[in-house]
């Protein structure tokens, strides 16, 4: 996958909270209609798009870093894991 957005140095990083964020995303939905769409992945991009810019904003403005935003996503108390 092609980078959304790039860090003010221009370096990317590993993010595997992010990946797994993805990977939760995706095997939620096969669980749940046991097929992805093109459609649902497109969603699923933009949906994507949308936290990394947010990711970005956080960590540009505190010091906070997009693997540590996913991981909050992943570990808040309306997990993705029981969002509808």
């Amino acid at each position: 996958m092609r980078s959304f957005c790039h860090s003010s140095q221009g370096g990317h990083g590993n993010h595997p909270k992010y990946s797994k964020w993805i990977e939760a995303k995706l095997l939620k939905r096969l669980e749940e209609y046991n097929i992805i769409t093109l459609e649902y992945l497109k969603q699923l991009r933009d949906e994507a798009i949308e936290e990394i810019v947010k990711s970005h904003n956080k960590w540009s403005s505190n010091n906070a870093n997009m693997n540590t935003y996913f991981d909050n996503l992943i570990t808040k108390k309306k997990s993705i894991y029981n969002e509808k």
